[in-house]
């Protein structure tokens, strides 16, 4: 979700308009974390493996398992790696040797084969005479498959609050694996945007060092760090683990260098340094283990290595239940955000594209004409990647995990039956429906004197999601539809609010989408919450307004904070949101309900459930 670039004279950005229509955190006791700067002394565990460990990517015969080794002076370090099937190591399966070498800022990844599908381990790590604590880790089943249990977060500003969501999430014994929709870390200095606690470095991230420090100061917050050593993990980027907005190309919240001006340097390596630096602190399975970014801007060395390393779309499969495909609708293949039809002067008219735009948020009627057919979120490769997969896919569910929303968000609905713009009295009448002291009403007042006369298009409001980008969701909605793909549930971030939808080409059409009964719906999604980043606090009143006008939302939160729980099984998928009782303050256990929805299997639509899904009777221990 975009926050907001450094102000300029006389702009006002979409963050600074919620601030000052309500949006505020109380401030907190500063807490800060050390830096992997910090000694470390022979056979110290709290500071040799400051950093804790962590497990990801569980395929049905391997994982990956993760550590860093922190010294005192950067070094090769040999480190050993045990895993067994008990928590007391009582019957140990693994013995393996590593280094944690300075070039991958002495962290340790290791991709452990040879395992047994759908089972549970515990892990841990050896080094300079200290023992690390005890992961727990669980591989993908095979074969016959009856039931799956994901975690789901995304959106971790750790200037904005605690992360209480990844503690209690931590705790659930009944977890077999956490997917992580992006934004894990964010690239602001501090005060920059929130103040609840201060960054490592203090300054925006721009560098390699950079980034190493601010993954460190993460990895060190007990709760994310409890997150990772309790369950493995499945993650892709978002835009902050770069920049904010980012894309191929560019990033919003990134100044180009000049022959004048160095700016923030040259896209290309602050892109490569961030890629390189997720890529040794994430459990996650490289494409090229020896990948070292380029050293300077005009450094072209391989560029198809290059590309590669920046692959992270790929997919995984749960037995004949689930397959999962994971994608990246930011840094791989994105073509720049586009509006055409802008009503009002936040965003860019029709045409003009401008990767530093600070208000790019500027509602837009959608048409298929201004959008080039090439114009994409995630490039062909990836799309005919994910086409092909979701065709050959033999599970039950196919899981769409991702970004941005999928579903079609829109202030103003109307079937998709033209390109003109919507008239006057369309917005007056919505205008009339709304709270005068709505955020809402002042951008709707502000519309107005702009549309013309003739009505055909819907208004939509965010072209950073896919309603910017049509041709892509339409080729995947043509896909399932010509291929009668049922089952189909995309998960989504980067909103920092939670809602529940019924995915259909043309929600606004009762020809095509009937809301009551969900007949033409053709896959559903469940957009999670942010585990602390802030959501559209002041416009939860305008909930009931957004429903009326997207028939396709069968739940809207915009103001709390959590993660989610999807429960599958061969009969349905149920997405539940768990909402904490606060993210201003540390250890607070609260958490509550919110919502639960689920799809039956080949229905393709939502319904409401009765209650949260039970866990198992019987799930393997937690690690001591």
């Amino acid at each position: 979700m975009s926050a907001p670039r450094r102000p300029r004279p006389g702009h006002v950005s979409r963050r600074n308009f919620l601030r000052r229509t309500g949006y505020g955190l109380p401030a907190a006791a500063l807490v800060g974390c050390g830096s992997s700067g910090n000694s470390a002394g022979q056979g110290d565990a709290a500071q040799i493996f400051r950093h804790g460990v962590a497990s990801g990517d569980p395929l049905d015969d391997r994982v990956i398992v993760w550590t860093r080794v922190t010294t005192e002076q950067p070094r090769a370090v040999p480190v050993l790696l045990e895993m067994a099937l008990d928590p007391d190591f009582g019957t140990v399966v693994v013995s393996q040797q590593s280094m944690a070498a300075p070039e991958r800022d002495q962290t340790v990844k290791l991709d452990v084969a040879g395992l047994s599908s759908g089972t549970t381990y515990y892990y841990r790590f050896s080094a300079l005479g200290a023992t690390s604590p005890v992961g727990r880790t669980r591989i993908a089943p095979t074969g016959p498959t009856e039931r799956l249990r994901l975690g789901i977060v995304s959106c971790s500003s750790l200037a904005h609050g605690f992360f209480n969501a990844y503690r209690l999430l931590a705790r659930r014994a009944d977890i077999d694996c956490v997917l992580h929709l992006g934004d894990y870390i964010y690239e602001y200095g501090t005060g920059e945007y929130g103040n609840v606690r201060a960054y490592e470095p203090s300054t925006e991230i721009l560098t390699l060092s950079d980034y190493r420090q601010r993954y460190s100061q993460y990895r060190q917050d007990p709760d994310l760090s409890e997150l990772h050593r309790q369950h493995p993990m499945i993650a892709v980027w978002d835009d902050h683990e770069t920049t904010d907005n980012s894309f191929r190309d560019n990033a919003k919240n990134h100044t180009e260098q000049t022959e004048s001006d160095p700016g923030e340097g040259c896209w290309v390596q602050r892109k490569a340094w961030a890629i390189q630096a997720y890529r040794e602190w994430m459990p996650i399975r490289d494409n090229l283990a020896d990948y070292v970014a380029p050293q300077s801007c005009d450094d072209q060395r391989d560029p198809e290595r290059i590309k590669a390393q920046e692959r992270i779309w790929r997919r995984f499969s749960f037995g004949d239940l689930v397959d999962l495909h994971m994608l990246d609708t930011r840094l791989f293949d994105r073509d720049i955000a586009r509006r055409p039809n802008v009503l009002t002067t936040a965003g860019s008219p029709a045409g003009i594209n401008s990767a530093n735009d600070v208000q790019d948020n500027g509602l837009f009627a959608n048409c298929a004409a201004p959008y080039d057919e090439d114009y994409s979120n995630i490039g062909d490769a990836q799309l005919d990647w994910l086409l092909s997969g979701l065709k050959e896919s033999q599970a039950r569910w196919k899981l769409v995990g991702q970004q941005v929303m999928f579903g079609q968000l829109k202030v103003l609905g109307l079937p998709e039956a033209g390109c003109a713009l919507p008239n006057t009295g369309d917005v007056v009448s919505l205008l009339e429906n709304t709270a005068p002291d709505s955020p809402l009403s002042a951008v709707l007042g502000a519309v107005v004197d702009q549309l013309p006369t003739v009505s055909a298009s819907s208004l939509y409001l965010n072209g950073d999601q896919w309603d910017g980008y049509p041709s892509g969701r339409k080729a995947i909605l043509d896909t399932l539809r010509d291929n009668a793909i049922d089952n189909t549930v995309v998960l989504t971030g980067d909103i920092h609010t939670s809602w529940a939808i019924d995915i259909s080409d043309d929600p606004n059409n009762p020809a095509s989408y009937n809301p009551i009964t969900g007949a033409g719906a053709q896959a559903v999604e469940f957009v999670c919450t942010s585990v602390t980043s802030p959501g559209l606090d002041p416009l939860d009143g305008v909930s009931d307004v957004l429903r009326l006008n997207n028939p396709h939302m069968k739940y809207i939160n915009l103001a709390r904070r959590g993660y989610m729980v999807l429960d599958v099984t061969t009969e349905r998928c149920q997405g539940e949101w768990y909402y904490v009782e606060t993210v201003t303050e540390p250890g607070v256990d609260g958490e509550s309900l919110g919502a639960a929805f689920f799809t039956a299997s080949g229905d393709n639509h939502l319904q409401e459930a009765a209650s949260a899904s039970e866990p198992p009777a019987s799930v393997p221990k937690l690690a001591p």
